[in-house]
């Protein structure tokens, strides 16, 4: 027997679907056209017993493919994490150069002028423009005007004021060339504010001894890397 009436469309998403559920769209039309009798049964039982368990079916990741993208987030994470350290090593670098730059500036000021930036009681006379002179005794206490002496004698970059301009380490903190008192320790040096505790330690071990309240190198807090600020970190001449 001949069928007449009009083939029907089977849906889009069946032929993307063919190969992954060893179902051919044009089977199951054969099935279809041959019991068809053309008294609409075959078109009944194909949407009541073929098409509900397709469309019930869900498809979800193999375990392959999830440990693809496992793999994928752990080699992102490992990037972000190796260019943070990277980072952060710049920095540290970066800071203990700072520190010998600004300590050679104030041993050269010295040889020049006998005296120390910003404690300098002649500066007006020995760099013109300075601001103030210091009280000469020995102590940069006068540590505002330290960076203009410098500055304006050549042994740094940057212009300073001298009374509110201040230096900045790659971390961001200010940097002082200051009288301070430290971890128990007296006298002129530099210091940095505000470091990651892990940056302080690094430093303290590159220049001294690694311990923050011994040497030349001290801090105001204990080296517990875990992500401390150390307020004051003092490197002394």
């Amino acid at each position: 027997m001949i069928c007449s009436i009009a083939r029907p469309r089977l849906p889009i998403f069946l032929a993307g679907a063919r190969r992954r559920d060893g179902l051919d769209p044009a089977d199951l039309m054969v099935v279809v056209f041959k019991l068809d009798d053309g008294s609409g049964l075959a078109g009944r039982l194909f949407r009541e017993n073929i098409m509900p368990p397709l469309l019930s079916r869900q498809y979800g990741f193999t375990l392959v493919e999830i440990a693809i993208v496992l793999v994928i987030i752990g080699l992102l994470l490992g990037g972000v994490l190796k260019g943070q350290s990277l980072i952060d090593s710049a920095k540290i670098k970066n800071i203990i150069q700072q520190a010998n730059a600004l300590s050679a500036a104030v041993n050269a000021y010295q040889d020049r002028f006998r005296a120390l930036p910003g404690d300098d009681a002649l500066a007006t006379s020995h760099v013109p423009g300075a601001t103030g002179n210091g009280n000469g005794d020995g102590q940069i206490t006068e540590y505002q005007l330290a960076p203009q002496h410098l500055a304006l004698a050549g042994f740094i970059t940057g212009s300073y004021n001298g009374s509110t301009d201040f230096m900045t380490s790659a971390q961001g903190g200010a940097v002082y060339i200051y009288n301070e008192v430290v971890a128990g320790r007296g006298g002129n040096g530099l210091r940095f504010d505000n470091l990651p505790d892990s940056f302080a330690e690094q430093i303290d071990s590159k220049l001294d001894d690694g311990k923050f309240d011994t040497g030349s190198v001290r801090a105001t807090g204990n080296y517990t890397n875990n992500g401390t600020t150390i307020t004051r970190t003092a490197l002394f001449f």
